[in-house]
């Protein structure tokens, strides 16, 4: 099973994200460099999880790092 198939861990609500695809663009558009993230949508859902993404904590370097572990599985 793919990493992004696998289900979120519920311990993904303390960085504020309840899908894949909001980790996942959470983490792109968390450093300082970076001032835009296009991404695509063509289904309502997936503008809405987009969307979440932008909102709640932006990711520090240490939490990101956590979440870098995570993804591979060593958190």
């Amino acid at each position: 099973m793919a990493k992004g198939s696998a289900p979120l861990a519920c311990t993904a609500a303390h960085i504020d994200v309840t899908s894949w695809s909001q980790f996942l663009l959470k983490y792109v558009v968390s450093p300082p460099a970076v001032t835009c993230a296009i991404r695509g949508s063509s289904q309502l859902e997936h503008l809405e999880h987009n969307y979440m993404a932008g909102r709640g904590r932006i990711a520090d370097p240490a939490m990101r790092k956590g979440m870098e572990a995570y993804w591979d599985g060593k958190a």
